[in-house]
C-alpha cells in the first residue's frame, strides 16, 4: 500500500508540473 501511495503522489506531482496550477484545486 505504501508503494502505491507513493506512486500516486508522484503522478500528482507530474500532473501539477505539466498542467497549470488550480486544475485539481
Amino acid at each position: 500500500m505504501q508503494r502505491a501511495r507513493c506512486y500516486l503522489i508522484g503522478e500528482t506531482a507530474v500532473v501539477l508540473e505539466l498542467e497549470p496550477p488550480g486544475t485539481l484545486a
